[in-house]
């Protein structure tokens, strides 16, 4: 019984010369692999921007806003009532 072709068990077994490591590598760091890393970053931004400068995305940011801003209040009410019962030894509810 076989578990695998017998291609794959000469790629397995065969070994890599190392000058075709270094190629392999260097392709890696190519100028083309850099220059389409850049343009993705800038056409993702260029999306991203889009997107916030939409009304509804504004919308979302400004409620967003709010919420965290209320949260914020309401949880250093809290903190300071509860900090403040337990410092004069009231009991809070």
């Amino acid at each position: 019984m076989r578990l695998m072709k017998e291609s794959v068990r000469r790629f397995v077994r065969d070994e890599i010369a190392d000058d075709r490591v270094r190629a392999l590598e260097s392709a890696e760091r190519s100028g083309r692999n850099t220059a389409r890393g850049i343009i993705v970053i800038l056409v993702m931004g260029g999306g991203l921007m889009l997107y916030l400068t939409e009304p509804e995305g504004i919308a979302k940011i400004a409620g967003l806003a709010t919420t965290l801003a209320g949260a914020a209040t309401q949880l250093t009410t809290w903190l300071g009532a509860n900090l403040h019962w337990r410092r004069s030894g009231a009991k809070g509810g």
